[in-house]
């Protein structure tokens, strides 16, 4: 299977309800996604989904929009034949094949450095379940992209974890990029790696603790390799 590139006027089929969007006012990012879903879905967060960590309603929402993309991506994916999709904000989405690598072959890989914040917790237990499926960690990527632009959008104060949590399933992606020596869409994929990389770091926000884990990607990861530009920019900070 080649790169799919799909935009708005191919996309219509994603969800009945796309055309009536859901008012969530204040938020593109929040009305966006959950047009995209069928109505009384599952993704939304409530307190209860975290055991009463999280109460704030805004903390919700971001968690919200983060497994909002999950589900969409898992929509996708059950309408291709093989491989995995992702879902860009605007209508947009793109699917590659599945690599022929491991998921935990590739989380070995990892500096040990750069296992931080969810290693164990999050990227660790998917192997049980995405082991044959490493784009599962673009779908991860992705996800926490979306939400930190969510509460870049918002001005949201709280979750200030969510920064290094996007930037930490960045370093995973990088890491399958730099595992796969044979796979035919590799520099395909690695643009739309940058691509989300760059997102994240335009909606960075001076919170705590981001930049010295981007100091540790510069140094125990060869960006400079994937694409020049995003190891500068990671040297900024």
């Amino acid at each position: 299977m080649r790169i799919i590139y799909l935009l708005a006027f191919l996309f219509t089929g994603l969800s009945s309800t796309y055309d009536r969007v859901r008012p969530y006012p204040g938020s593109d990012i929040m009305a966006d996604v959950q047009s995209h879903l069928p109505e009384g879905h599952h993704y939304n967060v409530t307190a209860r989904d975290y055991g009463l960590n999280y109460v704030d309603q805004e903390s919700l929402d971001i968690s919200t929009v983060h497994e909002c993309v999950h589900g969409i991506n898992g929509i996708l994916r059950s309408r291709l034949p093989e491989g995995n999709a992702f879902y860009l904000l605007s209508n947009n989405f793109v699917a590659f094949p599945e690599p022929d690598v491991k998921l935990s072959a590739v989380l070995k890989k990892v500096p040990k450095e750069l296992r931080v914040f969810m290693y164990d917790s999050t990227y660790s237990n998917g192997v049980k379940y995405w082991e044959d499926r490493p784009l599962y960690l673009m779908d991860e990527f992705i996800a926490h992209t979306t939400a930190m632009l969510y509460r870049r959008e918002k001005g949201i104060k709280v979750r200030d974890g969510v920064p290094k949590y996007a930037l930490e399933a960045g370093v995973y992606v990088l890491v399958l990029l730099e595992s796969l020596e044979s796979y035919e869409e590799k520099e395909a994929f690695a643009k739309i790696v940058v691509w989300d990389f760059n997102r994240l770091l335009d909606a960075y926000n001076d919170e705590q603790g981001f930049k010295e884990y981007a100091r540790l990607i510069v140094k125990h990861l060869d960006v400079a390799k994937i694409d020049k530009d995003l190891h500068a920019r990671l040297c900024t900070y």
